[in-house]
């Protein structure tokens, strides 16, 4: 295993844009962190990890677009996990999340996001499985988020347990159709609230309306791929791809529409405007904007003992940016960002926190790798 000693000191990374609490941007400069950390490679060669989660035992899963789940154990031996859902691999999406009920050490459950379908029909679909003797077991889907959409971009897919049997789904909006991101009809744009049947919850803010999908917990959502639960301030926190800038992290609320495509501080691929709003009565403001777009791609709450200063601290990787951020908890929000880790040849695609605290990150594609953070 490759150890590394990292130092980085205090300055200004010039050129790149953080974003701020305020919902209107802020143009400021990252930080890199002044943080002695240790970066162990646990891991290399791997193919397209998307997810990662801990295991209460130190190991890890991880999930590859491929389809394939791999056990990781500390010195990076891995050992692949049969059983996973039939996955079909379509451009952006294929095996995608994986996630652990919070009493996961008791009942074994766990949740896996993947693809269903065809390249001109496809869907976000959902199973609930056990993991017990290193194996899946009783692997049932449970979700397939209606309608069908062609193409393969824009998957959302990232799921968060709430409680032991409420799972949150986020969706994309499936590139092509982002006006449904605003149709209540539809589940695509949107973070859905079901039991671990697929059924949508009875207190859901939409559940008694005739027209609206029971599912929707929010809605005006773009390419949602990071979905974190703080059980200790109770709240979800959710981060979502822009078009050309206007990345954002939302704290969501049940029922409320958080602004896609009628309101964005992005700009499309061809620079037009796809909104003239930035802002809109009826719109959540976002609680932090990235213009440029940094791409975020997953999150986690750190609630650790190994960095004391960070409780509550967002960790979120970047594509685009090809960094690990931390954003910071101050007392009316996230207060400001840190570059933690820049990895300039590799995009990051997931992280992970385990129950030692210790930092787990994956970079995206091809010969892709996967570090372990800890205090030196």
């Amino acid at each position: 295993m490759k150890v590394l000693l990292k130092k980085v000191t205090s300055l200004m990374w010039v050129g790149v844009v953080i974003g701020s609490f305020s919902p209107a941007l802020v143009h400021a400069d990252d930080e890199r962190t002044t943080t002695d950390y240790r970066l162990q490679v646990v891991a290399t060669g791997l193919a397209s990890p998307w997810a990662l989660a801990a295991l209460p035992d130190g190991r890890l899963l991880m999930t590859e677009k491929a389809g394939k789940l791999w056990l990781i154990n500390a010195e990076g031996q891995r050992q692949a996990i049969d059983g996973v859902p039939s996955t079909q691999v379509i451009g952006q999406g294929g095996l995608m999340d994986i996630e652990l009920a919070p009493d996961f050490a008791q009942s074994r459950q766990l949740a896996l996001s993947y693809v269903c379908g065809e390249a001109d029909s496809n869907a976000t679909c959902v199973a609930k499985a056990l993991f017990i003797d290193d194996q899946l077991q009783q692997v049932k889907q449970i979700l397939r988020v209606s309608p069908n959409k062609p193409g393969g971009a824009h998957f959302g897919a990232r799921l968060a347990f709430v409680d032991k049997d409420t799972l949150i789904v986020t969706t994309g909006d499936g590139f092509d159709q982002r006006e449904q991101a605003q149709q209540l009809d539809s589940q695509l744009g949107k973070t859905l609230r079901i039991d671990l049947q697929g059924q949508p919850l009875i207190d859901n803010p939409f559940y008694a309306e005739p027209q609206a999908n029971a599912a929707i917990f929010t809605y005006g959502h773009r390419n949602p791929q990071g979905l974190v639960y703080d059980a200790e301030q109770q709240q979800l926190i959710l981060h979502e791809h822009g078009p050309r800038g206007g990345d954002e992290i939302n704290l969501l609320q049940a029922g409320k529409n958080y602004g896609w495509p009628i309101a964005t501080d992005g700009v499309d691929y061809n620079f037009a405007r796809i909104s003239p709003y930035r802002q809109l009565p009826g719109v959540e403001p976002a609680k932090w904007v990235w213009t440029p777009s940094i791409a975020p791609s997953d999150m986690a709450i750190y609630r650790g003992q190994q960095f004391v200063d960070w409780q509550g601290d967002l960790l979120v990787t970047a594509l685009a940016a090809k960094a690990l951020y931390r954003v910071q908890r101050g007392p009316h929000g996230w207060s400001q960002a840190e570059v933690l880790m820049q990895a300039p040849q590799q995009r990051l695609r997931a992280v992970v926190v385990d129950d030692s605290g210790n930092i787990y990150v994956a970079s995206d594609g091809e010969n892709a790798t996967l570090w372990r953070l800890s205090p030196r």
